[in-house]
C-alpha cells in the first residue's frame, strides 16, 4: 500500500533526522536548532512549489487546516524535547510513539473506521515500539518528575497526530504542493512566539549550517510525504508507519554507536515488521 510505503519513507528520514540531533551539539538550544531546521526547510520547499504548485485550487478551508497543521507540528517538537529533558526515553519514547492511537481516532472521526485487523496490527506496531525504546538502559536518576514528562510526551503525541491528520485533510482538499510552505511557514512562524514569549534564544549557530540544513532536508521530506499521503487511500497508514522513527533512530545508535540491541529488544522489532506486513494487506 502505497501510503504505508510513504510513511516509511518518513520513518527513515526522521530517524536519522533525531539520531543527528542527540549526537549533535546545540550550545544555542534546542528552539534555535529547530528554528534553523525549520527556516532551512523552508528554502528546500521553496523550488518545488514554484516548480509544481497550482495556487489556484487553494480553498480558504485548506490553508487554514495547513496553517494550524504547521502549528501543531512545532508544538510537538517544543513537547518532544520538554519530556525528553524530563523523563527518561524508556517513560517519554512509548507515549510518543503511541501517536497512531490518535491518528486512528481522528482517522474514525473523519469516517475512515479501520478494521479490526488494521486495528489490531497498530496495537501490535505501537507496543512492540514502545517495547524496544522502554528497554534502553539508562540512569535511574533521570525518573524524577514523571508526571510532567508523561505530560509533555502525550502533549507531543497528541499534536504529532492532529499535525499529520489536518495537513492530510488539507492534502485532500486542495493542491499538496501549494500547501507546503503555509504548512512550514506556520510552524516556525508558532515556534518564534513561543520562544519569544519563554525567553528562549532562537537565533542558532550557524557555524554548524550544513548540518542544520541536512536535517531540514531530512525534516521537509519525511513530512512532505506524510502530508502528501492524505490523497492515497487509508493516509492514516502513512502516519502509522512514520512512528517508527524511533525504532530507526535506536537501530542507528547500535549499527554506528555500537549501542547494544537486546534479543527481547530484537523479538519486538520482529513483531513491528509483522505489523506492517499485516496493514500492507
Amino acid at each position: 500500500m502505497l501510503s504505508l510505503t510513504f510513511g516509511l519513507v518518513a520513518a527513515l528520514c526522521w530517524g536519522l533526522h533525531d539520531f543527528i540531533i542527540r549526537i549533535l551539539k546545540q550550545p544555542r538550544g534546542i528552539y534555535a536548532s529547530i528554528a534553523a531546521v525549520l527556516f532551512f526547510g523552508c528554502l528546500f520547499q521553496s523550488p518545488v512549489v514554484i516548480l509544481y504548485a497550482d495556487f489556484s485550487k487553494i480553498s480558504y478551508i485548506a490553508l487554514s487546516l495547513s496553517v494550524v497543521s504547521g502549528s501543531f507540528f512545532a508544538l510537538a517538537g517544543i513537547a518532544l524535547y520538554k519530556a525528553f529533558v524530563i523523563g527518561p526515553i524508556k517513560l517519554v519514547a512509548p507515549i510518543v510513539g503511541a501517536y497512531p492511537v490518535f491518528s486512528l481516532i481522528f482517522s474514525g472521526l473523519n469516517g475512515n473506521l479501520p478494521t479490526y485487523i488494521h486495528f489490531g496490527a497498530v496495537i501490535i506496531i505501537v507496543i512492540s515500539t514502545g517495547y524496544v525504546a522502554a528497554s534502553k538502559d539508562e540512569n535511574q536518576g533521570s525518573l524524577s518528575n514523571k508526571k510532567s514528562a508523561i505530560f509533555w510526551a502525550i502533549a507531543s503525541s497528541f499534536s504529532f497526530a492532529s499535525s499529520f491528520a489536518l495537513g492530510q485533510y488539507a492534502s485532500n482538499l486542495s493542491d499538496q504542493y501549494a500547501l507546503l510552505l503555509p504548512n512550514r511557514v506556520s510552524a516556525l512562524i508558532a515556534l518564534i512566539f513561543i520562544a519569544k514569549y519563554l525567553t528562549m534564544p532562537i537565533v542558532p549557530d550557524l557555524s554548524e549550517w550544513r548540518i542544520f540544513a541536512f536535517m531540514a532536508l531530512l525534516d521537509a521530506i519525511a513530512q512532505g510525504f506524510v502530508i502528501s499521503s492524505g490523497k492515497l487511500e487509508f493516509p492514516v497508514f502513512a502516519s502509522i508507519s512514520a512512528s517508527l522513527f524511533g525504532l530507526v533512530t535506536i537501530l542507528l545508535a547500535a549499527i554506528i554507536l555500537r549501542e547494544r540491541i537486546y534479543p527481547k529488544q530484537w523479538i519486538a522489532i520482529l513483531f513491528v515488521f509483522f505489523g506492517l506486513t499485516i496493514l500492507s494487506y
